[in-house]
């Protein structure tokens, strides 16, 4: 996490502007968004991470310029997990499981744009799970970070972003409360305003 902050600070250092045009008006966008995840659990049995499934994800998500080096993004995303879960359990039994879960995130994110092309995002992001086959708790506060490309021709937009989120760091309850992780991929098509 903490390479995720360096990072992001050395692009602040590299110097706000490096992009920016004189004349250029600020603008927002709204777009639909795709995804495609792994998701990594810890291992209950272990304390290890273990790879334990994959995640799709379709959003509607609204970008505003703030300057012309940051924005903010928010919207909402709704996510649907097929995992399975094996290991032994604290009786020494092996188990193999395969359940489902379904999500909606809301996330905050600051975008710092440079190099025209170039995006980096940082914010926390809440989840409510709404399909729960485990009876395993994962609602709460996480963090987003994600690096990536976008292409603006005219009004459209388009954006190609490598992501990580860590979902529910901060979980809305305690009872039978489990984190996750995922590590994917996203597609948005936009139209700016």
């Amino acid at each position: 996490m903490k390479s995720v902050f360096s990072f992001l600070l050395f692009l602040l250092a590299i110097g706000p502007g490096a992009h920016a045009q004189e004349g250029t008006s600020r603008s927002n966008a709204l777009a639909i968004q795709y995804g495609l995840s792994t998701v990594i659990i810890p291992n209950e049995s272990a304390g290890a991470a273990s790879l334990e499934g994959h995640s799709h994800s379709i959003g509607l998500l609204y970008y505003q310029d703030l300057s012309y080096d940051l924005g903010l993004e928010t919207g909402l995303r709704y996510s649907f997990d097929a995992m399975n879960k094996s290991g032994i359990n604290g009786e020494g039994k092996q188990f193999d499981i395969d359940y489902k879960a379904s999500y909606i995130h809301l996330p905050i994110l600051l975008q710092y744009n440079f190099l025209k092309v170039l995006f980096a995002q940082l914010g926390p992001t809440v989840s409510v799970q709404v399909q729960n086959e485990d009876n395993i708790n994962k609602s709460g506060v996480g963090l987003w970070a994600s690096f990536g490309a976008k292409l603006e021709k005219e009004r459209y937009i388009i954006k190609l972003n490598p992501y990580y989120h860590s979902q529910s760091m901060i979980a809305f309850s305690s009872n039978s409360y489990q984190s996750q992780q995922n590590l994917g991929v996203n597609l948005s098509v936009g139209l700016k305003f």
